[in-house]
């Protein structure tokens, strides 16, 4: 099923994020251990900046993906609240539903882009 598997590699991705933040925390524990030489160094190194920023960055998104589905989650609940038919009394609230529904769908959409790009 595609949201198993959708659901199975949005996991490992979360996964890859902590075990990249278990393995910083563990270099600036050591660091820290040495003395502030060696942890003002690790601070210094560019690539150690460029860690911290995907793991930070990483968590972000993964916070707005988690809003992004229980929006969605919350849309659909409405979405069953509706009165069929549509009439003319109500068509204006499902339009206004319709295009929340496809501005979140975007930016869901967004979300797993900018995921996919994460280093």
């Amino acid at each position: 099923d595609h949201h198993i598997f959708l659901t199975f590699v949005d996991g490992v991705w979360c996964i890859m994020v902590t075990v990249m933040l278990i393995s910083e925390g563990v270099e600036v524990r050591r660091r820290m251990s040495t003395g502030k030489s060696a942890l003002y160094a690790y601070v210094r190194d560019f690539w150690n900046i460029v860690d911290w920023f995907n793991i930070v960055a990483g968590y972000i998104l993964i916070v707005f993906f988690i809003r992004v589905v229980i929006l969605a989650g919350n849309l659909k609940e409405e979405a069953l609240l509706f009165e069929e038919p549509i009439t003319e009394a109500n068509q204006e609230q499902a339009q206004t539903f319709v295009d929340d529904m496809e501005t979140l769908m975007m930016a869901t959409l967004d979300l797993r882009r900018m995921g996919s790009v994460q280093p």
